[in-house]
């Protein structure tokens, strides 16, 4: 089914139950459900069209008449422009002209991070539309949304800061932004995937599951603990967890490493690394589409898993098929930097 943005916004601006703050989340999480981002973007050899792609615009009317159905991919700075354009919408459409919004962090000459400063009334908040894609996609507790001073203090980048240095910004409390996406409808199994997530923490991390491994040494019986957690995160978590819309490669794997790092041990995260490889697949008919390998890294091993779109999640990948995929042109890298850390002897 095509994209409509109009459409979205036509129909939030019709809820007339939802105060201002409301109207903003909703549309907020109902774009987050239509965006992916543009990771071809990150690869462009050259420097000139790196900053014309940065450079670039996008603007509702021409999403409106282009063929998007999926997702609409963008760089964060299109992503920002969409979400002001539609606030600015959204706005006029409700009869609420007072709420504003604009992008901050743009710098023509330097490729860097943007983000939205919205204006209601005589209050302020930070909006970043783009790290909380994977999020929204998969029924997750939205971040970036008016986040609290902690979040706004550790941002990176320097235009973002100079631009919101002076500014009073209004945070929502994690209790707050539940309640509002009860009311919106955002939840809607009632729970956020989150607490799922940090339910399977509880019950995996229980030592009395691992009682029945019987192996040489602790440190093999914690290899193997660790191979079973990423196994059982990467082929069972699958990229249709509460819609039927797939989620595009990078918020596929934000997601896949956000799970990693909330259900592992403080031990396993330090002497273990989940990398992801970002590559252009070729199928039977010689069509190229966006791919995903995984590099698990462990102290006397590597395993890796690709994206399989069949399944709808990971599978286990040997380097033998990994090294043949390569050598008939059906996967190539999108930086030689990515190439997977085979061992002497493979290699």
């Amino acid at each position: 089914m095509k994209i409509s943005i109009n459409d979205i916004i036509n129909d939030i601006s019709t809820k007339e139950d939802l105060d201002d703050e409301e109207l903003v989340k909703d549309l907020y999480n109902k774009l987050g459900e239509k965006f992916a981002y543009d990771r071809n973007f990150l690869y462009l050899n050259n420097l000139n069209e790196i900053n014309r792609r940065y450079n670039d615009s996008l603007f509702i009317f021409e999403i409106e008449d282009g063929n998007y159905e999926e997702k609409i991919k963008g760089t964060c700075k299109q992503i920002e422009e969409i979400l002001v354009e539609a606030i600015e919408k959204l706005a006029f459409k409700s009869g609420r002209r007072y709420i504003k919004a604009k992008m901050i962090g743009y710098n023509e000459s330097t490729e860097n991070h943007t983000a939205t400063l919205l204006k209601i009334k005589d209050k302020n908040y930070y909006l970043d539309l783009y790290k909380d894609l994977y999020r929204i996609q998969k029924g997750m507790r939205t971040k970036y949304f008016a986040p609290e001073q902690e979040i706004i203090d550790k941002l990176e980048f320097y235009n973002l800061k100079k631009e919101i240095k002076d500014i009073k910004l209004e945070a929502f409390s994690k209790e707050k932004l539940e309640r509002i996406d009860r009311k919106i409808g955002y939840l809607k199994y009632g729970i956020y995937t989150d607490d799922v997530i940090l339910k399977l923490k509880e019950e995996i991390n229980n030592d009395k599951l691992w009682e029945n491994i019987n192996v040489k040494s602790e440190k093999d019986k914690k290899d193997i603990i660790t191979k079973f957690k990423i196994d059982f995160i990467l082929k069972n978590f699958k990229n249709e967890l509460l819609n039927n819309e797939q989620m595009e490669m990078i918020e596929l794997s934000h997601f896949y490493k956000k799970i990693c790092s909330n259900v592992l041990t403080e031990e396993e995260l330090k002497t273990n690394n989940l990398v992801s490889i970002n590559l252009l697949e070729k199928n039977d008919k010689n069509e190229t589409k966006e791919g995903m390998m995984f590099e698990l890294r462990m102290k006397n091993n590597n395993f890796h898993y690709i994206y399989d779109s069949k399944l709808k999640s990971c599978r286990d990948i040997k380097k033998e098929e990994i090294r043949r995929l390569e050598e008939d042109g059906k996967i190539k890298y999108l930086t030689a930097v990515e190439k997977p850390e085979f061992d002497e002897e493979t290699r």
